[in-house]
C-alpha cells in the first residue's frame, strides 16, 4: 500500500511540476479592457480563436492563434495564418476601425499582422485567467461591447526561421505566397493534424518533392464545388487530379481536409482548396505550357 502511495505521489508531483513549468514558461498576461484599465493574469489560457495541431515540430508548439490577415479573400473560410501562441508579443483591437493587430516575435525581427474584426467569428479571441483579484474572462474581436483593447504577453519565443522558401502559392487574394515544408492540414474528429503529403482522389498520397507545379482547372459546370488541378511531375508529364476533401486517415473518426499547409516566417499558412489557384517550385517559371501531358 505504501509503495502504491509513493508511486501515486511521485506521479502527482511530476504532473504538478509539468503544469508549473508550463505556467511559468507562458509568463503573465496583461489584459487592457475597453476603458483602459489593465489587469495582470498570472495564470491564463485561450479558449477560442486558437487551433491545436498534432504532427508539427515540437519547436513551434502545438497551440496556434488562427488569424485572418487583410485581403485573405472574401470567403468566410479563407486563408489562415497560424501563429504559435508562444511567439505572441501583443494583440491590439481597434473597435472604431474594426481591426486587430498582432505583434509576432520571429527570428531576428518582429512581424506585425493586421486583420479585420468586421465579421462574427473572424479574428475573435477569448480566454480566462486568474489575477490577484480572482478569476476573470476576456474577449477580443467582433463583439457588441466589453471587448479588450489589448493583450500583452510577458514571455515569448521567436518563431524559428522556416528555412528556404522553395514553393510559391498563388491564391485568390491575388498574392503569391512563399512557403516551405509543404503539406496538408486535416481535421480529425474535434482535433487537427498535419501531414507531409497531399491528398488526392482516389486515395492518392503525393509527396510534394515529386511535384514541379500545379494549376487550377476550372470546371465547365459553374455549380461544381470540386477543384481539379493539373499536376506536373519532376519525372515529366502531368495529370489532372482532384483534392480529397475527406482524407482516409482515421478509421473511427470523421475527417475533412482543412487545406494546404506551408511554413512562413510567423508560423504557418493554410490555404483551403477553393482559395488556391496555382503552386510551383520557386525556381520554376509560371505555367505548365512546356510540360508534356500524360494520356490516361
Amino acid at each position: 500500500m505504501s509503495r502504491c502511495f509513493g508511486v501515486l505521489m511521485h506521479w502527482l508531483l511530476g504532473a504538478y511540476a509539468i503544469c508549473t513549468a508550463t505556467a511559468s514558461a507562458q509568463g503573465p498576461l496583461t489584459v487592457i479592457d475597453s476603458g483602459g484599465k489593465s489587469l495582470t493574469l498570472d495564470k491564463w489560457s485561450l479558449t477560442s480563436g486558437t487551433r491545436r495541431i498534432e504532427g508539427l515540430p515540437e519547436k513551434l508548439g502545438h497551440e496556434f492563434l488562427e488569424f485572418r490577415e487583410e485581403k485573405s479573400t472574401d470567403y468566410h473560410n479563407g486563408i489562415l495564418t497560424l501563429v504559435p501562441i508562444r511567439a505572441l508579443k501583443q494583440i491590439d483591437y481597434d473597435p472604431e476601425k474594426k481591426l486587430a493587430v498582432v505583434a509576432v516575435a520571429a527570428e531576428n525581427r518582429d512581424v506585425q499582422l493586421t486583420g479585420t474584426t468586421r465579421f462574427k467569428g473572424i479574428n475573435f479571441l477569448a480566454g480566462n485567467g486568474v489575477s490577484k483579484a480572482g478569476p476573470t474572462k476576456f474577449q477580443g474581436g467582433a463583439i457588441p461591447k466589453g471587448g479588450v483593447r489589448s493583450l500583452r504577453f510577458a514571455a515569448f519565443e521567436p518563431v524559428p526561421s522556416p528555412g528556404k522558401l522553395g514553393w510559391l502559392a498563388l491564391a485568390s487574394d491575388k498574392g503569391e505566397h512563399a512557403l516551405s515544408n509543404l503539406g496538408s492540414l486535416v481535421r480529425i474528429g474535434t482535433g487537427s493534424r498535419s501531414f507531409d503529403h497531399l491528398f488526392f482522389k482516389v486515395n492518392v498520397k503525393v509527396v510534394p518533392a515529386k511535384i514541379v507545379s500545379m494549376r487550377r482547372v476550372e470546371s465547365e459546370d459553374k455549380k461544381s464545388t470540386v477543384a481539379d488541378f493539373q499536376v506536373a511531375w519532376k519525372a515529366g508529364g502531368s495529370h489532372a487530379l482532384t483534392f480529397h476533401d475527406v482524407p482516409p486517415v482515421a478509421d473511427a473518426q470523421p475527417t475533412a481536409l482543412v487545406g494546404l499547409l506551408g511554413r512562413v516566417d510567423v508560423g504557418y499558412k493554410v490555404f483551403p482548396v477553393h482559395t488556391l489557384m496555382s503552386l510551383r517550385i520557386a525556381s520554376e517559371p509560371p505555367g505548365l505550357q512546356k510540360r508534356p501531358e500524360c494520356v490516361d
